[in-house]
């Protein structure tokens, strides 16, 4: 709900590639994520109102994501557009870009 159809993914910043719609995205990210412990945190962002129904953000970003063999504590940035579709905002794009990865033990 938070998405909009048309949007674009861009997560090539995490090797994963760029998603253009939806349910392109969330048919790979909900296998992606099975098994995965994951914590993500976005903080402060900035909001810009573009046009009435439109708008730009930049939130700082944290996650953490352990699943087997491979898991990290994450730092960046990511750049939204965002669009009001019937009265409600919702994602039209949004970019990844990190800062820092750093691995953790297992």
């Amino acid at each position: 709900a938070l998405l909009a159809p048309d949007v674009t993914v861009d997560v090539s910043a995490d090797g994963a590639g760029v998603f253009e719609g939806a349910d392109v995205f969330l048919d790979m990210l909900v296998p992606t994520l099975t098994d995965v412990v994951t914590v993500h945190h976005g903080h402060m962002p900035e909001i810009t109102l573009t046009g009435p129904d439109t708008a730009t953000g930049i939130w700082a970003m944290y996650d953490r994501v352990e699943m087997p063999g491979n898991r990290f504590e994450g730092y960046g940035h990511y750049h939204d557009e965002y669009r009001r579709i019937d009265g409600e905002w919702r994602i039209a794009a949004t970019t990844l870009t990190r800062l820092r990865i750093a691995r953790l033990a297992e």
